[in-house]
């Protein structure tokens, strides 16, 4: 016997299939929509029961396929349209991995997440940002057990979470100094423009690859931007070191970084070069987000503001973006 209840603001749904108990958050307030989930998940839970879709040897990407049309059938709301293609996306990239490795969903282990997991975390990618996806391809493989597509699989995600998945952005990404921004842009490098609106926005690498004619406010010389972890839009002020964009002719301001496999080409370039010139071998393009972070500090912008600007949901990590400055406390300590 099925049923739903209210949890915090949403609703649930519990069952038990096959001797397992199933409780998933249909992620509605609305009773109305989540007896229309309700509906169809007890027809899914009720084939499942009669073993119709029984599948020993099903492959990832076979069984991806399966799960993308399940979410975007069940998922019609607009206000869950970026969660099911974050969902989508992260899903679609671990199935790329893990094809030609596993014939599979029974050939998924240990091994290979842990391979996938250093694989992103050398692109810098965030310990928070690498256990969001952990959390999400666990609910693609328990959606594969639950729908009979794979008996158990043998993964241990907590422990993955605490060998690799550390929470310690600070230490990660260390902010450039003065100099060594001075050194940069001084360069021959042609990422330098790339390297600057970084510097002087404060965007993600992935942000400012995606940038168009339309995110630009030409009356305030502004950057309208949503970022692809915030769907509130945003405004940025434009530098007057980055007033360059505005000559820019065609659509895309970026269009050498639009992909994600451009934009880790240009991370490994600006690894080089960083060698090249002698800059602190642990800083990566997302520590110009955490400099422009730090500089804000030390002009005296309120907490408040730099939040917004840095298009933070959470306060928490507005403080992990921000990194201790000796000389910035002896002059504040000098003013007592």
């Amino acid at each position: 016997m099925s049923f739903i209840y209210k949890r915090s603001k949403n609703y649930w749904y519990g069952n038990s299939v096959n001797g397992r108990r199933i409780r998933v958050s249909l992620g509605v307030s609305n009773q109305r929509s989540a007896q229309q989930l309700k509906s169809e998940l007890d027809l899914k839970y009720s084939r499942a029961r009669l073993n119709l879709r029984h599948i020993t040897a099903i492959s990832p990407s076979d069984y991806y396929q399966i799960y993308r049309k399940m979410i975007l059938q069940t998922r019609k709301d607009l206000s869950w349209h970026s969660w099911t293609m974050r969902t989508l996306k992260v899903c679609e990239r671990f199935i790329n991995f893990a094809e030609s490795r596993a014939k599979s969903l029974e050939s998924l282990d240990q091994a290979l997440m842990k391979d996938y997991i250093l694989t992103r975390r050398s692109n810098d990618v965030s310990a928070k940002t690498m256990r969001e996806e952990l959390a999400i391809i666990r609910r693609f493989l328990s959606e594969a057990v639950q729908d009979n597509y794979l008996k158990e699989y043998n993964i241990d995600f907590r422990r993955l979470q605490n060998e690799y998945c550390i929470l310690d952005k600070r230490h990660h990404f260390p902010p450039f100094t003065r100099q060594e921004i001075a050194t940069l842009f001084n360069s021959n490098s042609p990422d330098i423009p790339f390297f600057k609106v970084l510097y002087y926005t404060g965007l993600r690498r992935s942000d400012v690859g995606t940038l168009n004619q339309r995110n630009l406010d030409r009356q305030r010389k502004c950057i309208m931007i949503i970022t692809q972890k915030k769907s509130v839009p945003g405004l940025i002020p434009i530098h007057p070191e980055i007033n360059f964009l505005f000559k820019i002719k065609s659509n895309d301001l970026f269009p050498n970084y639009l992909t994600e496999s451009l934009r880790d080409a240009c991370q490994k370039r600006f690894k080089r070069l960083a060698v090249k010139l002698g800059i602190n071998p642990e800083c990566t393009l997302h520590s110009f987000r955490h400099t422009f972070n730090q500089r804000l500090l030390e002009a005296g912008l309120s907490y408040p503001d730099r939040q917004k600007l840095l298009a933070h949901s959470s306060s928490k990590s507005t403080q992990d973006y921000t990194h201790f400055d000796l000389e910035l406390t002896r002059k504040y300590i000098d003013r007592l």
